[in-house]
């Protein structure tokens, strides 16, 4: 029984040190935003998660490395009908999903994408390549909302991606 009363006390250190961390991301404070912006963005899920890795080769074409079952010169329906590329888009933004509908707590976002950092850490993802999903998504969220995109709309999923990124990228450090 002590050795669960040291993993609890150690675990709470580490969920304090979290919780601290995570309180300054801005995005739950425009978590409205994102919830409305998301409705709108989920009416064509997996199409418009494909558009987000499609922009992200196209901001950083380095990033290729990581889809090499997908040719993304490749046009039309041949790259957006790509089997790899639509699964790959349906678990990111179920992942996102997860987090905007279902209220995610902080603690709990936080091991979620660490643990998805690790396992991008097998794939020998590099960091900086991380940083470039968050203007892949917002250049999506645009083309998506159309006259409904503003300012307010950009800087809460900026805010979201900051918080996504710091944590994906502690678990890929910590892997």
């Amino acid at each position: 029984m002590g050795n669960v009363a040291n993993c609890s006390s150690h675990n709470s250190a580490k969920i304090e040190s979290t919780i601290r961390r995570n309180i300054s991301y801005e995005w739950q404070k425009h978590h409205h935003i994102l919830r409305k912006s998301w409705e709108l963005i989920c009416e064509e899920k997996v199409a418009n998660g494909v558009i987000v890795f499609i922009n992200m080769v196209k901001l950083s074409p380095e990033t290729k490395v990581y889809f090499q079952a997908i040719d993304f010169d490749k046009r039309g329906s041949l790259l957006t009908n790509n089997t790899f590329l639509r699964n790959h888009a349906t678990r990111f933004m179920e992942a996102i999903d997860v987090i905007i509908r279902q209220d995610m707590d902080v603690v709990s976002i936080g091991y979620y994408l660490r643990a998805v950092g690790s396992k991008h850490h097998s794939y020998n993802l590099k960091i900086e390549h991380v940083q470039s999903i968050s203007g892949a998504f917002v250049q999506m969220v645009k083309t998506v909302l159309k006259k409904k995109f503003n300012k307010a709309t950009e800087e809460a999923w900026k805010s979201f991606f900051r918080m996504v990124i710091d944590l994906i990228e502690e678990g890929i450090s910590k892997a």
